[in-house]
Order: C-alpha cells, then sequence, then structure tokens
C-alpha cells in the first residue's frame, strides 16, 4: 500500500486476509467500502509486467509471477480519484497505476 503507514496497511492487509478466507469477493474495478472503514476504494488487478518492480519478494515465494495480486486505489481527502480532475497530488500519495491499461479502462461498467 503505496503511502500508507505500516499500522495503517497492517490492519487492511489482516481485513483483506479475513474476506478472503471468508470466500467474500472484492469487486474489481467498482467502488467498495470493504476495504477501508471511512472510505471509498477501487480494486484492480495489477499486471505482469508490474511485477519485477514491485513484487520482489511475492515473486521469490512463489517462485516466478504465476500469482494473481490487487492493487487498493484510495481518494484524496475530497474523495477524488486519481482519474478524476482535480485531485490533490499532495494528498494522494503517489500511487502509481499499476493496471494494464489505466486505471480508467479498467473501471466496471
Amino acid at each position: 500500500m503505496f503511502s500508507k503507514k505500516g499500522e495503517i496497511a497492517h490492519d487492511v492487509f489482516w481485513d483483506m486476509f479475513r474476506l478472503a478466507k471468508g470466500n467474500t469477493p472484492l469487486s474489481l474495478g467498482k467502488p467498495t467500502n470493504q476495504v477501508f472503514a471511512n472510505w471509498t476504494a477501487y480494486v484492480f488487478p495489477i499486471a505482469k509486467r508490474f511485477y519485477p518492480d514491485y513484487l520482489g519478494w511475492s515473486r521469490w515465494f512463489y517462485g516466478g509471477d504465476d500469482f494473481p495480486c490487487l492493487q487498493i486505489v484510495w481518494p484524496d481527502r475530497e474523495g477524488v480519484f486519481p482519474w478524476e480532475g482535480g485531485v490533490d497530488p499532495a494528498q494522494f500519495g503517489g500511487q502509481p497505476d499499476l493496471t494494464e491499461h489505466g486505471w480508467q479502462a479498467s473501471l466496471a461498467n
């Protein structure tokens, strides 16, 4: 989780683990309140071409790139997502777009 404090990231990942263990699927490319208690977020699949740059230990653990991975994207404090106009870069936290064709193209219709 880019630019989130360790304890926040830990809590989010723990909640995500419980959702996965309970077979509660996340909706990809749709707004969800399952990730954060007080924010809407989006979840997108990470393109395999980004695995070498961002998923070093996971690639080691799985012995390659044959595993799915998701990116959680959150808005700035005004509720604006990076693909929407007017996002505040200072609040956005430098989240890179790790999708295959861009966040906007990955939004579910």
